[in-house]
């Protein structure tokens, strides 16, 4: 099973999980984005939240979305 990560606005890694497939890994990061304020903007800052999947020893861009 695949390896992802939930980043935060500021980039940094808030979980890491398993998941059996994008979809999945991508319902889970949306649901746990939920528990975390989201970023106030500031300079160097994003207002969204990524889901990252390990490709080898580098991580890839999977969705990025901003919560309601």
């Amino acid at each position: 099973m695949p390896s992802y990560r939930l980043m935060d606005g500021y980039g940094h890694p808030t979980d890491v999980f398993t998941a059996a497939c994008d979809e999945e890994a991508t319902a889970f990061g949306r649901a746990r984005a939920l528990d975390h304020p989201r970023p106030e903007p500031r300079f160097g800052g994003r207002r969204d939240f990524q889901v990252h999947r390990a490709d080898g020893d580098r991580w890839r861009l999977l969705v990025a979305f901003a919560p309601v």
